[in-house]
């Protein structure tokens, strides 16, 4: 007679699929035992969790509801304000926390969670709030910490992020501080991969796939992917949107999985592909399903690590091959990485070491552009004044956001305004709290604050009108300008840039060689303060880099985006190969 499992069995077995990587299986198992025990609550919450660890949000959604149904706990509410989170629904995933917290009041992840929300509503007031909340009560939560120092890089609370340095370098292993914060703050590609690939260790576990094998059948022509989250107004959608315009259709089959998209950006794009798949609130098992259907050759991902990704559905071998492009400025230290796209100035071949993935060089630069002159003329007094802009000053413009702009940098725009009075500086302004931090520190360092001014987001067309206006634009450092140092070149604008030790600080070196204009390269504070005091001081010099930004001769190659194309394609073709 056999003896019947008892429910502790059944919960040992389950974890050992778990610890095995075999999630399929633990969840068709505790599906079992959830039927068994439908009144356990808890069973209900780690049946959810399965589920929204396999990408299933409306399943994982519905078990916790259920098991709140049989008992309001803290747990059920919390995890569920992580889905409306991950859905952008702040609103109730507030509540939700808040909810939590009347259950137990020092209940610290649901501080942290309301936190979170509010970060990602760029109200850094309330943030801060539960963040010190939570601080209270578990002084060594690490979350909290880095949500910290994110949120006073994005209001340039520099005594803060001082404060919190040395806690994050200490930390590196901790696999807890995700690689995008790490490269806005560390230029030295060791530490930078040391801490993806902690990253990877601690976040992103083997997941076995729903058991859909690739097919060995070669295609007529080569099939080529590209999955997004960012078709919207976002940078990588401006950058990338005509390339698809030139690609060769004899040779490349081109298909689009979409997510988190807008209507325009899809209709803009889906004329030029094969196929625009929209993948958007889908399960990772069924977008696994889509995408393997169309058996791939290859699978560029333009988000990799940024926020919202799909790197869970990209670990299960969606394609022959996999790359990395765009999304993200190095290494993701993830195994699902066949090959990163790049150029020889943002990765030198000495560097080769500090990616996982193999690099495949284009020959000049790695970033594509729309291919399109925005440069424009017209009566530039009464288009300074509508913008708040003085007359007779030149203007020192940064669009980068402010998250870049880091305190040594600052104090350097500092000294070049108290030595060139004829001068202003004009900033994006991200959020209140930045705009009075700025403020109060040049104030502070003896600058009439009419002297930083602080420009309201625009639509981009809108922008890039006013951009024009510059006389100057400056790069940042650490994290430079990608898609904002591409916009004042194509405006026509001089821009002064930095090349630091890592992928993210070299970009703006990368795009200023491409058009043979290194000399506006600088490769520490002092060069670029000197550059850019050498453009502020000789108009005739500046005039002459502005005249040739604006040549089409000059020009040719950086807006020939027909050759980067084809360049393009010969990269891919030597992936086959």
């Amino acid at each position: 007679m056999v003896k019947k499992l008892t429910r502790e069995d059944h919960l040992i077995e389950i974890q050992s699929l778990i610890s095995n990587n075999q999630y399929h299986k633990a969840l068709s198992e505790l599906k079992k035992v959830v039927e068994e025990y439908p009144d356990d609550y808890k069973l209900r919450i780690n049946y959810g969790n399965i589920h929204h660890f396999l990408g299933n949000i409306t399943e994982a959604k519905n078990e916790y509801e259920k098991s709140l149904e049989l008992s309001k706990s803290k747990e059920a509410l919390n995890n569920l304000a992580v889905i409306h989170i991950e859905k952008r629904d702040y609103e109730n995933a507030i509540k939700l926390c808040n909810d939590a917290i009347g259950i137990d009041a020092s209940y610290a992840d649901a501080y942290y969670n309301i936190s979170l929300c509010f970060e990602l509503l760029d109200d850094y007031t309330e943030s801060l709030n539960n963040l010190n909340k939570c601080l209270d009560i578990d002084g060594n939560h690490f979350k909290a910490m880095i949500l910290k120092y994110k949120v006073a890089q994005n209001t340039c609370d520099w005594p803060v992020i001082s404060e919190l340095e040395k806690i994050l370098n200490d930390n590196i292993e901790m696999g807890l501080e995700h690689p995008f914060m790490n490269v806005s703050r560390y230029d030295d590609e060791s530490i930078n991969y040391r801490n993806a690939r902690s990253w990877q260790k601690n976040n992103q576990s083997n997941i076995v796939s729903n058991d859909i094998s690739l097919s060995k059948t070669k295609n007529e022509k080569i099939k080529i992917g590209f999955m997004c989250g960012e078709f919207r107004n976002h940078p990588t959608f401006f950058l990338i949107k005509n390339l698809f315009k030139h690609i060769n259709r004899k040779l490349f089959n081109i298909y689009v999985f979409s997510y988190a998209h807008e209507n325009y950006c899809r209709e803009y794009i889906e004329k030029d592909v094969d196929n625009f798949i929209d993948i958007n609130d889908q399960s990772d098992d069924l977008i696994e399903t889509k995408v393997k259907s169309f058996n791939l050759d290859i699978l560029i991902d333009l988000s990799v690590l940024i926020p919202h990704n799909k790197m869970s559905i990209i670990k299960r071998k969606l394609a022959k091959s996999t790359v990395s492009y765009l999304g993200f400025p190095g290494t993701s230290c993830a195994e699902n990485y066949d090959y990163i796209i790049a150029d020889r100035i943002v990765i030198p071949e000495t560097e080769r070491e500090f990616y996982s993935e193999k690099i495949i060089y284009l020959p000049k630069f790695y970033q594509v552009n729309d291919g399109e002159i925005k440069a424009r003329q017209f009566d530039n007094n009464n288009f300074k004044l509508k913008h708040q802009l003085p007359l007779n000053k030149i203007i020192l413009s940064c669009f980068n956001q402010s998250f870049k702009i880091e305190k040594s940098l600052f104090e350097c725009w500092i000294n070049i305004l108290k030595k060139h009075k004829s001068t202003v500086i004009w900033l994006l302004k991200e959020n209140q709290i930045m705009q009075n931090n700025i403020t109060k520190f040049a104030s502070s360092q003896g600058i009439e604050i009419d002297r930083i001014i602080f420009a309201d987001r625009l639509p981009r067309d809108m922008h890039l009108q006013r951009l024009c206006l510059s006389d100057i634009a400056l790069d940042t450092l650490t994290y430079n300008g990608h898609t904002t140092t591409t916009d004042a070149i194509q405006c026509g604008i001089p821009i002064v840039g930095f090349s630091g030790n890592h992928f993210a600080s070299r970009v703006s070196h990368s795009l200023l060689k491409s058009i043979n204009l290194n000399e506006l390269v600088a490769f520490n504070l002092e060069e670029y303060s000197k550059k850019i005091q050498n453009l502020i001081e000789d108009d005739v010099y500046r005039e002459q880099i502005s005249k040739k930004l604006r040549s089409h001769e000059f020009m040719s190659d950086f807006y020939n985006l027909e050759k980067f194309t084809r360049d393009f394609e010969k990269a891919l073709i030597s992936i086959m190969n």
